[in-house]
Parts: structure tokens; C-alpha cells; sequence
């Protein structure tokens, strides 16, 4: 496991002559072990974020450091899961899960994790399903798979459940809480869906026009009754948080 440390993070892109600002010197610290959800509107940094965590996108200024308790560690095991699958469609469903594995050369370990998250995620009957032959909900769930046979320290989470229905997006947020609770990872969850953000997060943390502009701890428990007066109180807050562009903050502890 490990926690993120994000200090005046800033990323700029050049769009023709004019710059174009996506991060705007953020400071935020991410302690391991927790689950921290990132919401906000399309375009306002949520994914650039993550793409720069994740080493697909590099920052324009800033520092990251990334930590194991009180030390400071240089390379740990990130990985980041997308809104689409991605999956190989000429692969079978465990097949697809040891694409993560690659450079495993013991084949028992291999087969040990792809048994383990198999069973886990209630995939092991489809094991030899093609991507074709099962539905979205369920290729997620294969993706998930694939990530966490990687066995990371953070799993990154750009928008995964946006594309599902709302019965399998219900039983994909469980999911994913589930495993948050068993395998202890560090998760950091990007939606721009406010109930969402509040069901799954330990902490919430609103983003706007590249800057973060509120921050809340919910619970540490995920037994959450979103129909509560404490709830939906915090609904308003951040829906207000996401459509007033005047709030900014850039500096928080998660």
C-alpha cells in the first residue's frame, strides 16, 4: 500500500498559442490504505489528475511523492482502471486476467492470483468466455480482475462504472467496496456522479476549472444510508462546491 503526497502540481497544455490550464498547483495528501473519491464536472482536471499519477500524462511543475508510512518510496505498483474494459476479444476471461501477469515467469503464482480474483469476483464459471459472450457489467468486473492480479499498492479509477446500467453499476460499487475492505489498497475513485462519490469514498474531494475547491471526510465505515438528513446535507454542499466556479482551495489532506 502506499499514500500520495501531491505538492503545487500543476499541468499545462498548449492549445494553439494559448495555454491552457488543467491542474492548477494543487496540493493534496492522499494517506494510504484509504479510499478517497475525486468528483467533479467533465473537463474540470479529474482525469488529467489521474493520468499524471499514473504516469500517462507528465505534470508541467510540481512534486509527487508517494509513501509507505513515514517513508518515502520511488517506484510502487500503480495501476489504473478506465471507463471502457479493454479488454482483448480474442482472449478468454482468465486469459484477458494474466495479460497483468506477464513478467510473473512462475506459473503456479500466476495461476494462484487468476484462481484467487476469479473466485472473488464471482467470475470463475465464464473463466472461458470470450469478451463477446459476456455482458458490460461483467467485463468490467474482468478488468478489475486484471488489475488486482497486478496485485498494485494504488489502484487509480478513472470513471469505471459510467458506461453500466444502474443495476450493475450498483453491484459494481459493492464490488469495489468489498475489495476495498479485503485487500486494504489505496483507492483513488474519479466520478462525476455526487452520489456516487459519497456511497463509495472514505473522502470526497471536489474539483473545479483544475482546482481543488472543497473537501470532506464522510466515514471510515461504507454502511452509509444515503437517504439520511447527514447525506443529503452533504449532497448540497457538493453539488454547490461543483457549480460554483468563484470557490478555490488547492490545498488538502485526504
Amino acid at each position: 500500500m502506499a499514500g500520495i503526497q501531491l505538492h503545487n502540481l500543476s499541468k499545462i497544455f498548449k492549445l494553439k498559442e494559448e495555454d491552457v490550464v488543467a491542474l492548477n498547483k494543487i496540493n493534496l495528501n492522499i494517506k494510504d490504505e484509504s479510499f478517497v473519491t475525486i468528483v467533479g464536472k467533465s473537463g474540470c482536471g479529474k482525469t488529467t489528475l489521474l493520468r499524471i499519477l499514473s504516469s500517462l500524462e507528465s505534470k508541467s511543475e510540481g512534486e509527487i511523492v508517494f509513501t509507505q508510512g513515514n517513508t518515502v518510496i520511488t517506484s510502487p505498483k500503480i495501476a489504473i482502471v478506465f471507463q471502457e474494459p479493454r479488454l482483448m476479444p480474442w482472449l478468454t476471461i482468465r486469459d484477458n486476467m494474466k495479460l497483468s501477469l506477464i513478467k510473473i515467469k512462475n506459473r503456479h503464482e500466476v495461476n494462484r492470483r487468476v484462481d484467487h480474483y476469479l473466485e472473488l469476483l464471482d467470475l470463475w464459471r465464464f473463466q472461458d468466455a470470450y469478451p463477446n459472450q459476456i455482458s458490460g457489467g461483467m467485463a468490467q468486473r474482468v478488468a478489475l480482475g486484471r488489475t488486482l492480479c497486478y496485485e498494485p499498492d494504488i489502484i487509480l479509477m478513472d470513471e469505471p462504472l459510467g458506461a453500466l446500467d444502474i443495476y450493475n453499476r450498483k453491484i459494481l460499487q459493492d464490488e469495489i467496496i468489498k475489495i476495498f475492505e479485503n485487500c486494504k489498497k489505496t483507492i483513488v475513485f474519479v466520478t462525476h456522479d455526487v452520489d456516487e462519490a459519497l456511497y463509495m469514498g472514505q473522502q470526497v474531494v471536489v474539483m473545479n476549472n483544475g482546482n481543488l475547491v472543497n473537501h470532506m471526510r464522510i466515514s471510515e465505515s461504507h454502511s452509509k444510508d444515503m437517504n439520511s438528513h447527514e447525506m443529503k446535507a452533504l449532497k448540497r454542499a457538493l453539488t454547490h462546491s461543483i457549480m460554483d466556479s468563484r470557490i478555490i482551495r488547492n490545498d488538502f489532506s485526504a
